[in-house]
């Protein structure tokens, strides 16, 4: 298995996260050896016990225990950005404005966020745009919406 250079990787707890063509591969960090697979279109978000991950606009997680995925979300069926977590809430984008706050644990929807104008996809190589995605800190959540963002304070 190879890492797409140009993908956003994520190290947590000893294991590299490296995307290609899609896929997420699971290396041993010290070793190299590979730990798995999974599906990701874009840079996943890696908790302490799950991996959620976009691909084909279906949002995941995946226990990283033994690799099972214990739900998915479609949204509005436009879901575009890679998700975000913040405390126990998984955030995700859709082009169709929505921003959806899920519990990490269950997939439940637990918040909604509604842009004026729709949610940019991710840009990891930069194309016409600098490389974009969703943010967040400092109590804000942060989502790229064409050539402005749009910003939640979160409680």
């Amino acid at each position: 298995m190879a890492i797409c250079s140009k993908a956003t990787s994520v190290v947590k707890d000893g294991t590299l996260f490296g995307r290609s063509s899609g896929s997420l591969n699971l290396f041993n960090a010290e070793t190299g050896a590979v730990e798995g697979q999974l599906a990701s279109a874009l840079a996943p978000a890696v908790t302490q016990t799950a991996v959620s991950a976009l691909n084909a606009g279906t949002l995941s997680s995946t226990r990283v225990s033994d690799q099972v995925q214990t739900w998915t979300f479609s949204g509005d069926g436009h879901l575009v950005t890679a998700p975000v977590v913040v405390n126990n809430t998984v955030f995700v984008g859709s082009s169709s404005g929505n921003v959806y706050g899920l519990d990490v644990g269950t997939g439940s929807q637990i918040w909604i966020g509604v842009s004026t104008t729709p949610i940019s996809p991710d840009s990891e190589t930069g194309g016409p745009m600098p490389p974009s995605g969703p943010a967040a800190g400092e109590d804000l959540l942060i989502f790229p919406t064409g050539n402005s963002i749009a910003a939640w304070q979160l409680q």
